[in-house]
Parts: structure tokens; C-alpha cells; sequence
């Protein structure tokens, strides 16, 4: 019996409509082109890294067959790249493409001018039903929340003080519960429970607002739900959920009433449930039969 393994995908090219941007308020439009691989169809998984690419976590976007993909990121230096994965799962890397996101707001804007922006942005995506958009533009500004200031002519959306940061968390979660939530589908629950966790908890708790917990809970809940249907379901699944559990109870602490605590609470322990049941039925359809 021959047995021929398959080339990954190759000959192609990704490019980015421009590489300069305003934060936030203008899309990052990237398109690949001319891949060919033996096995058909083709995936595209888009994501982006701050400067330098293999020294920072990339955040990915969920595959799609789409060789085109918008994005919006906060202010920053970035590198994007596009992993292209055929039929069977053979993936390539595709050529790295440097980004520069300037700041959009001028440095005399106040926090409230700086929220309404973002909030509007926000919202706007979400009329349009850009689920995969808020999803990428809130990682990247979670991402930037912990940042120190750094020096420039330009208003930095997110570099401010805490109760700032805190009222921008907020506002992203409470985005999250639209287009995110009624969207979402087992294969974006990853992205879902990365960003849910991030704002949940990073920073501190002096970053967290009363409410917070409750809207995380609410998120982490759906994802759990629809994780559990995922083809591949599994241990990295199940520690996704338990990571983002950690952060929901973390952000509840911080709820001004004992009913919003438990609501959090109850949410997270309701996750906890669906995908320990899920981890059950995986492990016992790979369970071996006992043969005496």
C-alpha cells in the first residue's frame, strides 16, 4: 500500500489595503490570493500580534472560506498574518504584513469624548451584524487597556485612568451581549471566551465596575452552550471555560448587591455544568471496552 501525505497550501499571497490607520475608526481589509493545495477547500484563518509576531500571543479570528477579511484595531504597531489550511488540516503561514495604527482623537479630547467614540464605533458594527469586527477591535483594545501611556500628538483612546478603563470594559461587554452573543456559533466560542476573559479580569480590580460580572457571566454562559456542539470538543475547550470562570468570579466581587453576585455566580457554576458534562461524553465515547 503507497501512501502519499499532501503538500500544505502554497503559491499565494496576503496583502493589507493600507498600512497606516486611524484607531478604531477605519477597517483593515486583508486579502489573499492565489493558494493552491491538493486538498480542497481552502480555510483562512486571519490574526494579528503586536510588533514583533514571534515574540507576542497572535489573536486569531475563527477560519472562514473567505479569502478576505476586515478588521479594526486600536492604536499600536502590529504585524498580521493569515495561516491557510486545506482539507486535512495542512496549514501555512502566509507572508507577515507590518501595520500602523495611529491615534484618531486629538491629545486635548476628554475620557467622556473618548468613550462616546469608541462606544459609537462599537455600535455601529454591531447594527451591521460584524460580529467577527467587535470581536477583533475588542481584543486589540483590551490588549491596549493595560499599556502605560505612552508619549505622542495624538489622544490615546485607552491610555487613562482607571476609571476609565474600567467604563471601557463595560462598554465592550455590554456591546458583546448584541450581534456577539445572538451570532455566535461553536466555532467562534474561542474568541468569545478569550476576549470575555480578558475583560473580565485583566488590570486588576481596580479595573472592574459593578455589572461587569454579570454581562461576563452572560457571555461565558451562551459560549459554554454552544462549545459542548463543537466538532472536536475537548480538554482545551473545557480549560477555556474554567479560565473564563476564574474571571467572571474575580469581576463578581465587585457587584454592589448580593442578587447581581449570585447572577454571576449561578452563570458561571451553569458553565461549569454544561461543559463537565460535555468532557463526560467525549471521554467515555473514546473509552476502550472492558474485553474479559
Amino acid at each position: 500500500m503507497l501512501l502519499r501525505a499532501p503538500f500544505p497550501p502554497t503559491g499565494g499571497v496576503c496583502s493589507v489595503s493600507n498600512s497606516t490607520l486611524l484607531a478604531i475608526a477605519e477597517n483593515l481589509v486583508i486579502s489573499c490570493e492565489e493558494w493552491r493545495a491538493e486538498s480542497l477547500p481552502l480555510q483562512f484563518r486571519f490574526g494579528y500580534s503586536e510588533a514583533p509576531w514571534s515574540s507576542n500571543p497572535v489573536a486569531w479570528a475563527t477560519p472562514t472560506h473567505s479569502s478576505r477579511y476586515n478588521m479594526r484595531l486600536a492604536e499600536g504597531s502590529y504585524v498580521v498574518g493569515v495561516e491557510i489550511i486545506d482539507a486535512f488540516g495542512g496549514a501555512t503561514l502566509s507572508n507577515l504584513m507590518p501595520v500602523s495604527v495611529e491615534a484618531v482623537l486629538p491629545a486635548s479630547a476628554s475620557d467622556d469624548e473618548a468613550l462616546a467614540f469608541l462606544d459609537n464605533a462599537f455600535t455601529s458594527l454591531d447594527r451591521l451584524g460584524q460580529t467577527s469586527q467587535i470581536l477583533g477591535a475588542a481584543t486589540s483594545v483590551m490588549k491596549q487597556l493595560n499599556r502605560e501611556t505612552q508619549p505622542g500628538s495624538g489622544r490615546r483612546l485607552l491610555a487613562s485612568s482607571a476609571a476609565y478603563r474600567m467604563r471601557v470594559r463595560r462598554m465592550l461587554l455590554q456591546n458583546m451581549q448584541g450581534s456577539v452573543n445572538s451570532s455566535m456559533t461553536p466555532r467562534s466560542t474561542g474568541p468569545v471566551l478569550s476576549t470575555t476573559e480578558g475583560l473580565a479580569s485583566a488590570g486588576g480590580i481596580q479595573d472592574v465596575q459593578p455589572g461587569t460580572g454579570m454581562q461576563a457571566a452572560a457571555s461565558l454562559e451562551r459560549a459554554s452552550s454552544l462549545a459542548v456542539q463543537k466538532k472536536g470538543f475537548g480538554e482545551e475547550d473545557l480549560e477555556g471555560v474554567l479560565r473564563v470562570s476564574d474571571a467572571v468570579l474575580f469581576a463578581s466581587r465587585m457587584e454592589d448587591n448580593r442578587d447581581a453576585r449570585n447572577v454571576a455566580i449561578r452563570g458561571v457554576l451553569s458553565a461549569i455544568e454544561k461543559v463537565s458534562e460535555g468532557y463526560v461524553r467525549v471521554m467515555l465515547q473514546k473509552e476502550q471496552p472492558l474485553v474479559c
